[in-house]
């Protein structure tokens, strides 16, 4: 889901693959939880650290939050490297599948050079899903550790699709990134439904409100 500047694992070389592997194993060979979405938190056996969610590239999803927008570029620890965007649609969500990281995932990405998030949120969703939705909502901002690389934070925003308003799923047309996208009624095991946990943890807690 991230990594070098938010959606860059594809660039990651192959020693760097392995050890995230390895570090996802010693988590669920401990028996620890890696994903608790009603609001409570899990804690990793072999760090001693507490967070919302891990993924099995080892990312761990630290916090998600209400922050003010125009200030995101402020001074901070970790850089704002990215935007999300949860689109709603009767209950579903649009989740786009990823050919490197083989899931579904929140269409979104890396920020390009002086791109506002807002900006980086709305040309994303256009690249990712083909829609275009200039009127997106901000929610917050979803804080990571990466392992082996600095932390990251990324702006969260949400829109709400009308029913009137075209389908994008039927209208997708495949690329070198992005394989397919679905609409996706979240649920209590989204790893059944091969959905990238950390997205599943933001998700549920934007549609929580």
């Amino acid at each position: 889901m991230l990594g070098q500047g938010a959606r860059g694992l594809r660039e990651l070389d192959d020693a760097h693959l392995i050890m995230q592997r390895n570090h996802s194993a010693a988590l669920e060979e401990s028996g620890g939880n890696r994903v608790e979405a009603g609001g409570g938190c899990c804690q990793d056996p072999t760090m001693g650290n507490q967070f919302l969610a891990s993924n099995s590239f080892g990312y761990r999803l630290t916090s998600f939050g209400p922050a003010t927008e125009d200030r995101l570029d402020d001074d901070h620890d970790a850089v704002l490297a990215a935007s999300f965007v949860v689109v709603e649609r009767g209950g579903q969500v649009l989740l786009v599948f990823d050919r490197w990281r083989q899931h579904w995932e929140l269409p979104g990405g890396a920020r390009e050079a002086g791109e506002s998030p807002r900006a980086a949120a709305v040309r994303e969703l256009t690249e990712e899903t083909g829609l275009h939705a200039e009127e997106l909502i901000f929610v917050g901002v979803s804080s990571y550790e990466t392992p082996g690389e600095a932390d990251e934070r990324v702006a969260v925003y949400r829109t709400t699709l009308p029913d009137e308003h075209p389908d994008p799923v039927p209208l997708f047309e495949p690329d070198a990134e992005i394989a397919a996208v679905r609409w996706w009624r979240p649920g209590p095991k989204p790893e059944a439904d091969n959905v990238d946990t950390l997205d599943a943890v933001i998700i549920d807690r934007v549609l929580a409100g």
